[in-house]
Formats: structure tokens, C-alpha cells, sequence
């Protein structure tokens, strides 16, 4: 919505549809990258630091912190999850984006 404006503004000067969607849909995927690798980062740093705290403490297998932390080893398949749904939120934003300026621009074709 807040992009609204910049969408009329190249439809009105003739920039194709196609063209307006590509230019948004980039633009938008690099934001969508950048927060997924942050939350990508924050989230292997975390679950890294649990492993590795996990292999070389014994306090770690305690019942204090199993109440507390539940199980926080994550193994590979964890890590592998965390990337792909950085992924998939890239892709959800992509779709999203694509959509709604798709819908913007039906709107002023009208």
C-alpha cells in the first residue's frame, strides 16, 4: 500500500506491467534475503551455541535445564529446516509481492 503511489506513477508513464512487477518483486526479494539472513544467523547462532554447549557441559543434561530448555538440540535436520524456511519466507514475500502489485495494477487498468 505504501508503494501504491510508485506503482500509479510508472503505469501512468507507460511502463508495462510486466516490468513494473519485475522491478518490485527484486527489489522486495533483497529485503525479504537480507531479514532472512539476519534471522538466519540469530537462529544458527542460538542453536549452535546449544549444541555446542550441550557436547561440552555436563550441566547441560541436568533436569534444571532439560525443564528449562526442553530438548535444545536441534541436529541436522534442524539446521537444514531453519534454511529452508528462510527460503520459503523469501519465496512467500516474492509471491506476495507479485500478487499484490499484479492486483494494484488490474485495479487502475480498470
Amino acid at each position: 500500500a505504501s508503494n501504491a503511489a510508485t506503482v500509479e506513477v510508472l503505469h501512468v508513464l507507460g511502463a508495462e506491467d510486466s516490468f513494473i512487477v519485475r522491478a518490485f518483486r527484486g527489489r522486495f526479494l533483497r529485503i525479504a534475503l537480507r531479514g532472512a539472513l539476519v534471522g538466519l544467523a540469530g537462529a544458527l547462532l542460538l542453536f549452535g551455541a546449544l549444541e555446542i554447549w550441550g557436547m561440552f557441559s555436563a550441566g547441560a543434561a541436568s533436569r534444571q535445564s532439560a525443564a528449562f530448555l526442553g530438548s535444545p538440540r536441534i541436529g541436522p535436520f534442524g539446521f537444514g529446516a531453519i534454511f529452508a524456511l528462510a527460503l520459503l519466507i523469501a519465496g512467500l514475500v516474492v509471491l506476495t509481492t507479485t500478487l499484490a502489485v499484479r492486483t494494484h495494477l488490474k485495479k487502475l487498468s480498470l
